[in-house]
């Protein structure tokens, strides 16, 4: 049995071992990785309280560092599908004007 104190024979002493292992996928190390910010946390764990607790559960502290509520824009269109959709009720339009036109023949 060995005492407190002795050195395990293959290990230098000095050299520490590393807390985590790398990331097999990425390859930085979990000790490098930055931690997430508290604005970027915030939300998560805002929502979790709410879903736990309802509101009242959210410390004010917290729901200060909530972004900003913004209101939701529609995405703008590109110019490709605005083209499209022009090109569809063209397309409809003209059809339209087709039937009626041949629709009096159709019933003489």
């Amino acid at each position: 049995m060995r005492a407190y104190g002795d050195v395990v024979a293959g290990r230098e002493d000095g050299a520490p071992e590393p807390l985590f292992g790398s990331e097999t996928t990425s390859g930085v190390s979990r000790r490098s990785a930055q931690l997430p910010t508290s604005f970027e946390v915030a939300p998560v764990v805002v929502a979790y309280l709410r879903e736990v607790g309802g509101e009242s559960f959210v410390p004010r502290e917290l729901e200060a560092l909530l972004p900003a509520a913004t209101a939701v824009a529609e995405p703008p269109r590109a110019r490709e599908t605005v083209m499209l959709v022009a090109a569809v009720v063209l397309l409809f339009v003209a059809a339209l004007a087709v039937a009626l036109a041949l629709l009096p023949r159709a019933l003489s």
